[in-house]
């Protein structure tokens, strides 16, 4: 292993050690200790998810992790670790920059916020990983539009998952979409069945899977309701996230009194 690849996954691993740790102190030790395992549990799925994926198409991988690094069956851990690593960023990043641009939004714009910062972080990554190299792709096929072949693909993996991840999250944490429980969990469960129909319609619908369309029409509602979301679909997001409600206008000293 050359010193440059050293360096990188030693920084890679103390820069994720820093985001748990801004997480426990930020969230709690119970809440911030929990949002990291949920972190965790479903990038080791996603993992899974996709290797599941590929034997339903009797296709490859999408990407194949270097053989040297840790893993549990599909499950890799250093793309595990990555995925956890962009989630708390994103997070994080996100709910920074509502709070000093976006005065008097809510969650659901903090979702699509991170959303959009991680497709951002995972050019980086994507761009890194594959030189170390820690994975490479195995059909890929890159954006004319960016310098150093980067595969289109990422723009649909690193945003839905973060979206997704976070969006789960969020619902259940703040209690979104209704006040009463029963409502709750009947719009959770159905925004979740029209996603994740969309993601194993794969099997019969092939290139160009639906889930991309689902997804799109999720965000573009997400960042409606970003700005025009009712009280009480908020749960208890309105003070969690710590987002500052918008202030009237100072008013103009010719209009004063």
């Amino acid at each position: 292993m050359s010193w440059g690849a050293i360096v990188f996954r030693a920084g890679a691993f103390a820069a994720l050690l820093i985001l748990i740790r801004h997480a426990w102190r930020i969230e709690g030790a119970r809440a911030g200790g929990t949002f990291v395992a949920y972190l965790t549990g479903f990038a080791c799925f996603r993992e899974w998810l996709v290797s599941r994926i590929a034997i339903m198409k009797h296709d490859r991988l999408p990407y194949v992790p270097e053989p040297g690094l840790g893993h549990v069956g599909p499950v890799n851990i250093v793309v595990v670790a990555g995925w956890v690593f962009t989630a708390l960023l994103s997070f994080a990043l996100a709910k920074m920059i509502q709070r000093r641009n976006f005065p008097g939004t809510n969650v659901f714009l903090t979702l699509v916020l991170t959303a959009l910062i991680s497709t951002t972080i995972a050019y980086a990554v994507e761009v890194t990983g594959t030189r170390i190299p820690l994975w490479k792709w195995t059909n890929p096929q890159p954006a004319s539009w960016l310098p150093f072949e980067c595969p289109f693909d990422i723009f649909d993996a690193w945003g839905t998952t973060s979206f997704v991840i976070i969006g789960i999250y969020c619902a259940v944490r703040f209690r979104l979409f209704a006040q009463r429980a029963s409502r709750r969990v009947a719009a959770n469960v159905a925004l979740l069945a029209v996603f994740w129909g969309a993601v194993f319609a794969v099997k019969w619908f092939g290139e160009g899977p639906p889930h991309q369309k689902v997804v799109l029409v999720y965000v573009t509602l997400s960042a409606i309701l970003g700005f025009t979301a009712p009280r009480w679909m908020l749960g208890s997001s309105v003070t969690a996230l710590g987002v500052p409600p918008q202030q009237p206008a100072p008013q103009a000293a010719a209009d004063r009194p």
